[in-house]
């Protein structure tokens, strides 16, 4: 019975879990794009669609098409690694940057450091 259980929590999560991220990734667009409010649940099951139809080619180009530099390379191909290195270094270093700068604007977001604030907001 226990074995049954633990195979229904696995089929639960590996079904459950794709469709939650992708329909909350889309939910974020809505934030930004308020038009969109209405569709997410097509967009979602779109874009589920859309990656179940792509992964029968393989998940090592599903992969290489969210992220080159997660991909293999061998050594006759070194530059794809290098592409992909530079891209995630952008990523990382425009996503430091634009914290950087918020902070500058928005300082009071330290308070959330401060233990004394969740231990308020679990006592209220």
């Amino acid at each position: 019975m226990q074995c049954l259980f633990a195979t229904s929590l696995t089929m639960a999560d590996g079904i459950l879990t794709p469709a939650v991220s992708v329909t909350s990734a889309v939910a974020g667009i809505g934030v930004a794009q308020p038009s969109i409010i209405n569709s997410i649940v097509p967009v979602s099951i779109a874009f589920l669609l859309l990656l179940f139809f792509v992964q029968q080619f393989g998940t090592a180009k599903l992969a290489f098409i969210f992220s080159p530099g997660k991909t293999n390379c061998s050594m006759n191909s070194p530059s794809l690694f290098e592409v992909g290195f530079v891209v995630s270094c952008i990523w990382f270093l425009l996503l430091a940057g634009t914290g950087i700068y918020n902070i500058t604007f928005y300082p009071g977001v330290f308070r959330a450091l401060d233990p004394s604030r969740a231990i308020m907001r679990m006592l209220n």
